[in-house]
């Protein structure tokens, strides 16, 4: 199999490259891309469509990495809002900023939010409000995309 996987190096590397316009990414999305591929292998069916299993792997790794960075940089320029530091006077003025900013919002997206920012995760605020996650990650993102464009004001 491995060998396999490697006759698609070249495939993988130009689309790799597609994807992450910048080089250290591209071949760390080549080496992950491998990993991955070479760890579930035992998933990979005989007779398929070795090429596109590759790709797909890379483009769902390529996508998960994107929102990660994305939430990872949303999650801080929220960390000002995280209650387990001791906040200075500043954060504390901030907070009650965002807020009240929050309570402005459309309730159906302002609900969810702030117990987003009091630190429920995605799961718990689903069970509370009866709503699938995808809803929930809608609402929250809707949300702090609001507040994004308020604060840029």
């Amino acid at each position: 199999m491995r060998e396999k996987i490697l006759d698609h190096y070249n495939v993988l590397t130009g689309f790799s490259y597609r994807l992450s316009k910048n080089r250290e990414d591209a071949e760390d999305l080549i080496q992950d891309t491998i990993c991955t591929a070479l760890t579930n292998q035992d998933k990979f069916k005989e007779g398929t469509n070795l090429r596109g299993w590759l790709c797909t792997i890379m483009h769902n790794i390529f996508v998960n990495k994107y929102r990660r960075k994305r939430f990872l940089d949303t999650e801080n320029e929220m960390a000002l809002l995280n209650h387990s530091v001791n906040p200075s006077a500043e954060t504390i003025i901030e907070l009650k900023h965002v807020m009240s900013a929050i309570d402005h919002l459309p309730c159906r997206i302002q609900r969810s939010l702030s117990m987003f920012v009091k630190g429920y995760n995605y799961q718990e605020i689903s069970e509370v409000e009866g709503k699938p996650q995808a809803t929930i990650r809608n609402r929250v993102f809707l949300g702090r995309q609001i507040l994004k464009n308020q604060f840029k004001q």
